[in-house]
């Protein structure tokens, strides 16, 4: 319960920071295709070669390593925003992880101590695994856009792994793949990392907040007032793999409370259409976390 209640005050003090105007402009990035398909909520059973997703615009498909697992959980994607923050921001190609790994994991907004073996896994997982990338064309089906490759070419990490609380990871260096760079600079979306901070530890809540934002710009930027997004495709958009819609939904019905609570002014449910009795999420277009003129940049 102390841990819990210190977490709930945490949260106000950053809402109330926020409302004040005290927080710290602090914008990060994230490509597209991970907005609209999430890496897997946990580790997969049976630790497959491949794991997929497909939407009507684009497959998502990402082959392991032999010797690791598909990336999964909250740690991964915060991997994810870090990477893709790095490229975009500081135009890299190659990434300096610093003198140790605990220095990476106050970049995410993570304590030092327990969490370090686990971040490691996953950067491992991700780093080591191949993107395949496949975009639909809606007027020609006789058309494929595609990138295929390595996340990265080359890794050069120093660790300790005997070191529980104090993973090393001095001078280490990745080189990410010139077509992930590519692929990252040319469709990247901004995020307020002050909101990721507060849910780092809830990779569903991580993956709802990263659809919603980047579906939010979609309005803002082609003039539309509302989405309505199908319960089933708001899933399968998702990390998670529960087929139970009841429980799925309470879950969706909490975070959104919260989420609500950093975001007031965002104006998105998931409810019942009265007519067709299907599950919808239902986002009117709302004020941004990231600042309009950043928004016009995403043009």
């Amino acid at each position: 319960m102390e841990k819990l209640d210190q977490g709930l005050v945490k949260f106000a003090q950053t809402i109330s920071k926020k409302k004040m105007g005290e927080l710290s402009d602090e914008t990060v990035f994230l490509s597209t295709i991970f907005m609209l398909c999430s890496l897997p909520v946990r580790a997969l059973k049976g630790n497959p070669f491949m794991w997929k997703k497909e939407t009507k615009h684009l497959i998502l498909k990402i082959y392991r390593d032999e010797n690791n697992k598909i990336p999964y959980g909250n740690y991964a994607r915060l991997i994810q925003i870090w990477i893709d923050t790095e490229v975009v921001k500081k135009n890299k190609d190659v990434l300096d992880f610093g003198n140790s790994l605990n220095s990476f994991l106050k970049e995410l907004g993570i304590k030092e101590g327990k969490a370090n073996r686990e971040v490691l896994k996953q950067l491992l997982n991700y780093l080591s695994c191949r993107i395949q990338i496949q975009i639909k064309d809606d007027v020609n089906k006789n058309h494929r856009q595609e990138v295929n490759a390595l996340l990265s070419v080359f890794n050069d990490l120093y660790f300790d792994p005997k070191q529980k609380d104090q993973l090393d990871l001095f001078k280490s260096s990745v080189k990410l793949s010139a077509e992930i760079v590519t692929f990252i600079r040319n469709h990247a979306a901004p995020l307020d990392m002050n909101i990721i901070r507060q849910f780092k530890n809830n990779a569903l809540a991580l993956d709802l907040i990263r659809l919603i934002c980047y579906r939010n710009h979609g309005l803002i930027y082609t003039h539309q007032k509302v989405l309505n997004l199908p319960e089933e495709e708001l899933y399968n958009q998702l990390g998670t793999i529960d087929t139970r819609p009841r429980r799925i939904r309470t879950l969706i019905k909490n975070l959104l409370k919260q989420i609500k609570e950093y975001w007031p002014e965002l104006k998105c449910n998931l409810e019942k259409n009265k007519e067709t009795g299907r599950w919808n999420l239902n986002l009117q277009k709302s004020i941004p976390l990231i600042s309009g003129k950043k928004v016009k940049q995403l043009q």
